[in-house]
């Protein structure tokens, strides 16, 4: 990602030339200072960011950037642990998650808001996994019977239980650059699993 948006300043700065009538010069003539591209041999010719922005017009600027394989004997991993408070209706064995805590051990957060949300996201898909959602055959024509939102029962707010979302947030400088690290499916992967075992409903059932 990085190296993307670096290609990509590359790009824009390589306009600066024609934008200040300055053809003789390159992209690593100028710097980038305080929302300003400035030629770096005469501090006094500068465009605003806008403007070089508003100058190009139709012109896509598309950045490109790759990485190399992660340092040998480094193993890049993420962590985490789900705890569920749930009651069992003894009478009708119905089953409800009242509350959550999902906790994270995932590098450097580069976006707490967009990571509590993945958490919020996993969860409920992770409760709809387990809980409500049934993928059901007909055993003799092999159609599914639970075609559609009404017969497939995806969670819905009243079900969606109290989520608290905990991150350990230990950046890993060594194998990257800036300490994050991937977790996608992480996020629900904890718990639907558990859903069917007997764990923990003795606890709920007293």
């Amino acid at each position: 990602m990085r190296a993307a948006a670096r290609d990509a300043l590359h790009q824009l700065l390589g306009l600066a030339p024609y934008m200040l009538n300055l053809p003789a010069v390159t992209a690593d003539d100028f710097r980038v200072e305080n929302g300003r591209v400035v030629f770096g041999h005469d501090p006094t010719r500068w465009l605003p960011f806008h403007e070089v922005s508003a100058k190009m017009g139709n012109y896509m600027i598309v950045g490109h950037g790759a990485r190399g394989p992660n340092p040998d004997g480094k193993a890049i991993n993420t962590f985490g642990a789900h705890f569920c408070e749930v009651e069992v209706n003894v009478e009708t064995g119905q089953v409800r998650v009242n509350r959550v805590v999902a906790a994270h051990e995932i590098g450097r957060v580069v976006n707490p808001l967009t990571a509590t949300s993945q958490v919020y996201g996993g969860v409920i898909m992770a409760l709809g996994y387990g809980a409500t959602e049934e993928r059901v055959l007909d055993g003799r024509t092999g159609l599914q019977l639970t075609a559609n939102l009404e017969a497939y029962r995806l969670p819905t707010m009243g079900d969606v239980p109290h989520i608290e979302v905990l991150f350990v947030a230990r950046p890993t400088l060594r194998p990257t650059a800036w300490g994050a690290r991937a977790w996608a499916s992480r996020r629900s992967s904890p718990w639907p699993q558990r859903w069917p075992t007997p764990w923990p409903m003795p606890s709920a059932c007293g």
